[in-house]
């Protein structure tokens, strides 16, 4: 946190003191205070904070230091006089409170596309590949299930993991609720991860679909038109145009809009 002489202070104190709006104070508490009072790991495609020991004891301990700290929502300075910065929230203004750090923890500093595409090339790979990372990742969100379904334990790792995965699950059903209460930091930290990797492994699938229809639609001009119009179809793009532009259920628009990708892929509408 940033160092306030005495008379900076007091300069805020009148200023935080002026606010009305409950979200500005928690606007003007975050500006100069910062609002999330411990170093969260970055987001991790391989979720070792729930695989390997150090990391997983690393999140534990962030964990233990907020169950031990009741006056996160606050800071204190003492000079001639105690300057006080309250941002605790009344019942009705817990579920803004929440809703304000959910979405700090959800600011992602760049595209998903991009961020895979920077990410470094493992032992032995010159380029990233997108089968392998999605492969990956779906092993992942399978061993997370797996433990989930067979582990009956009550430990925190299984918490944190129930907690990941259903901000996860809400966010591939396209259903994410914000939170209704105050929740604690980690909770929120877990459950907007969760949301991430959905966001993260629906771009692994878009860029996958992209590479396979360029290599089974528009690079194969012995393929009958009819023959792409159902790969089309079949790999979803026929149902995404449609749904974007609003078109009824209709022959004409597979053949126009088939014929249109294909001579954009400089293929042959009639091959």
């Amino acid at each position: 946190m940033k160092e306030y002489s005495e008379n900076q202070v007091k300069l805020l104190s009148q200023e935080f003191k002026t606010l009305k709006k409950y979200i500005d104070k928690l606007l003007f508490f975050d500006q100069h205070f910062g609002i999330i009072p411990f170093p969260f790991p970055a987001f991790d495609p391989a979720l070792l904070f729930f695989f390997e020991k150090d990391k997983t004891d690393a999140l534990t301990e962030i964990f233990k230091k907020e169950r031990k700290n009741p006056l996160l929502t606050e800071r204190r300075f003492s000079f001639e006089e105690d300057y006080c910065f309250n941002i605790k929230p009344a019942n009705s203004n817990r579920s803004v409170y929440s809703t304000y750090i959910l979405s700090k923890f959800l600011s992602f500093p760049q595209d998903f596309e991009e961020y895979i595409k920077k990410q470094a090339p493992g032992a032995g790979i010159k380029s990233y590949s997108v089968t392998r990372l999605l492969d990956g990742s779906n092993g992942i969100i399978n061993s997370i299930e797996n433990k989930l379904l067979n582990d009956y334990d009550k430990t925190l790792k299984i918490h944190c993991m129930t907690v990941f995965y259903k901000g996860y699950y809400d966010a591939f059903i396209r259903r994410v609720k914000l939170p209704g209460k105050k929740r604690k930091f980690t909770e929120l930290f877990l459950y907007a991860q969760g949301i991430l990797y959905a966001k993260y492994l629906e771009t692994l699938k878009q860029l996958y679909a992209r590479k396979l229809l360029e290599k089974t639609v528009f690079n194969l001009p012995s393929v009958h038109l009819e023959s792409k119009i159902s790969l089309l179809r079949e790999f979803g793009v026929i149902d995404l145009f449609r749904k974007k532009y609003a078109v009824p259920d209709s022959k004409i628009f597979e053949e126009k809009i088939s014929r249109i990708l294909c001579l954009e892929a400089d293929d042959n509408p009639e091959a």
